[in-house]
């Protein structure tokens, strides 16, 4: 206890201390430990205000086998609230955080069939594949966002035995576009590939559209 002089009337009021922590969940991971959990002490005032404590998130320790990292978020779906690596955060209760994952679906290989990056969809991929390189196909997938290789640029689209839906969108060629290997790419729109570039196709890929007779 201490003892506090005052010369006039006054009201204390009673404030509150209490317990934060943030723990980490690999969420599926294939291999890692969970980093340590943070821990800290809040305030709340005698209104249940709560002022909360500041953290700086860790970085990853885990895997997971066909997925990237994409950081850390409240629940499992990955549609929280996201928090990022090497950011301070004011908490203001405990939480549990889950490693968010994108499926690896297509990998970015060069000319020597070295690992480049990993992509989660096909526009992504071809609007970030680098002029040369090849995009190998690592999943069956339907996509839903239309594709566009721009003028200049050439690709190569590995099938790799899987078969690429596209729902209601095209892949547009502006550049060099060349599709390879066994697999299919499947198109249920007016068409499955505009093509004002380059288009060529090599071993047994087959092009088709499932509204029309024609690609």
């Amino acid at each position: 206890n201490v003892a506090t002089p005052t010369t006039a009337n006054t009201t204390f009021y009673a404030s509150y201390t209490y317990t934060i922590t943030i723990a980490f969940n690999g969420n599926s991971a294939t291999s890692g430990t969970a980093p340590t959990s943070l821990t800290g002490t809040g305030y709340m005032n005698y209104a249940g205000t709560k002022i909360g404590k500041s953290f700086t998130i860790p970085s990853n320790p885990f895997t997971r086998t066909g997925y990237t990292f994409a950081g850390w978020n409240t629940n499992t779906s990955g549609t929280g609230t996201n928090y990022t690596v090497g950011t301070a955060y004011t908490f203001t209760t405990s939480d549990t955080l889950y490693a968010k994952w994108n499926q690896n679906n297509y990998q970015e290989v060069n000319s020597s069939g070295t690992h480049v990056k990993y992509y989660v969809t096909l526009a992504s991929a071809i609007s970030g594949v680098t002029s040369g390189n090849t995009i190998k196909v690592l999943n069956n997938k339907t996509e839903t966002t239309a594709a566009t290789l721009a003028s200049g640029k050439t690709a190569i689209i590995n099938l790799n035995n899987k078969t690429i839906t596209l729902s209601n969108v095209t892949l547009g060629n502006h550049g060099t576009l060349t599709i390879t290997g066994e697999g299919t790419l499947i198109g249920s729109g007016a068409h499955t590939v505009t093509n004002s570039g380059t288009l060529m196709k090599f071993g047994t890929s087959t092009i088709e559209n499932s509204s029309t007779t024609t690609y």
